[in-house]
Formats: C-alpha cells, structure tokens, sequence
C-alpha cells in the first residue's frame, strides 16, 4: 500500500508542479475517505534555501536520505539546464 511519498527538490524546480504534488498528497483529506500520505518534502541540503524557478525559495526540511523509506519518489518539473546535481 502506497502510505510514503517523498518529493525532491533540485535548484529552479517549478513551484507550479511541486504545488500539485503537495495538493495531492500532502493535504489532510480524510474526512473525504482519502488515505493520510507520509508526505515530505527532500533536498540535497536540508534547511538551506532552493531557488525556485520563480522569485522565491524553498526550505526543505528533509534530506536525501528520507528518500530510501519512501514508497513513491516525485521529482516534478525543473528548468532546463546542462548539468544536474549527482
């Protein structure tokens, strides 16, 4: 059964498409008989700021490491760009 989702976040992710991953399983919806998701957000670099593709920056507060516990891994939409990180 699907009860973790992770979400990585990399430098200039689209906040568009991380929002839709976080309406879908980040939202409490279990008085409308939807199951409650383990739902976190991972970086690189936990607690330090990742531009967005947008004026703003995000805080994740989980590492890479939460990735490995997680049932889905998402990596939504980033900028096109000529390396990614390892």
């Amino acid at each position: 059964m699907l009860d973790s989702v992770a979400a990585v976040v990399i430098d200039h992710v689209a906040p568009f498409e991380l929002g839709v991953v976080c309406e879908v399983f980040g939202i409490d919806r279990r008085e409308e008989g939807v199951p409650l998701f383990d739902f976190r957000i991972c970086a690189e670099r936990p607690g330090e700021p990742v531009p967005t593709s947008m004026p703003m920056r995000l805080i994740p507060e989980c590492g890479l490491d939460e990735l490995v516990d997680a049932d889905l891994v998402v990596v939504p939409a980033a900028t096109v760009r000529d390396e990614y990180p390892p």
